[in-house]
């Protein structure tokens, strides 16, 4: 087995890599913003030593302090510059997306608003640029239209533990890997990219937006002085309404196109 450290914040991740037979997990490196969150507890349940870090300064120190040579980051906000981390150290990030496809930030939600079917899980050794390096392994994933981005991304992480074994063949010299060439980046998500426009956003990019936004503050839509904080939606036709807003009970109908009505099935207004 191969002795490596955790670097992320996300429990599941550490697990798979935990109870796979080909590494032994030997610790964790999490943000401080995680200390009261799953991480934390999970490092108890399972013994782990723990560090956490505020910046990329306190990331390097605590890698090149560390005897473990080997480290596998995922679900980590804060870019490590390889050029000051010892050069027997060798990280491996696990991305949700099909690299080069979806380089940069935030791929699961660019994937879902730009209304991909078929998407992918990447596991590559980092280099000094973003989302380069060498591609150790990938897996494609189908992406249903009923899933959210929590449900893409849990999908995503049932292939860890086929991942973590190429990375174990990689590691032995019984896999090969390729460099990382092409695709497009994508900047981090803005505020401004939650907002829905009646007038230019077409009903799949609606539909889009709002479950990519399903788990978290919902999907955005300013209408007749109101805001609507939208977590699922579906679209209705209505014959001979001349409305533009019709409320149900609980449920609300904002005119779209001509027959075709928004129904608001979960949200909030403010």
């Amino acid at each position: 087995m191969i002795d490596v450290i955790y670097i992320g914040n996300d429990d599941i991740i550490a697990d798979y890599i935990y109870c796979h037979e080909g590494f032994s997990l030997k610790g964790i490196i999490s943000e401080s913003k995680m200390r009261n969150k799953k991480i934390f507890t999970y490092s108890l349940a399972r013994a782990l030593p723990i560090f956490f870090v505020s910046s990329k300064e306190d990331v390097v120190k605590i890698i090149n302090k560390l005897k473990i040579n080997i480290f596998i980051m995922g679900n980590f906000g804060i870019i490590i510059p390889v050029d000051k981390i010892n050069q027997e150290k060798e990280i491996y990030n696990i991305h949700p997306s099909y690299l080069p496809d979806y380089r940069g930030r935030n791929p699961l939600y660019w994937q879902t608003v730009l209304n991909e079917r078929i998407v992918g899980i990447t596991l590559h050794k980092i280099s000094e640029k973003i989302d380069e390096g060498e591609i150790i392994s990938q897996i494609k994933v189908p992406y249903y239209y009923w899933m959210n981005t929590k449900d893409l991304y849990l999908s995503l992480m049932e292939h860890i533990k086929d991942l973590l074994s190429d990375l174990s063949l990689f590691l032995s010299g019984k896999k090969e890997s390729k460099k990382i060439s092409g695709g497009k980046y994508y900047r981090r998500v803005k505020k401004e990219d939650f907002y829905i426009d009646l007038s230019t956003d077409s009903p799949s990019v609606i539909y889009n937006k709002v479950r990519s936004q399903e788990t978290y503050n919902g999907a955005i839509l300013e209408y007749k002085g109101k805001i609507f904080r939208i977590k699922k939606l579906s679209f209705v036709i209505f014959e001979g309404k001349k409305e533009n807003l019709i409320k149900e009970g609980d449920v609300i109908y904002i005119k779209y196109r001509n027959k075709l009505y928004i129904k608001l099935e979960r949200y909030s207004v403010e």
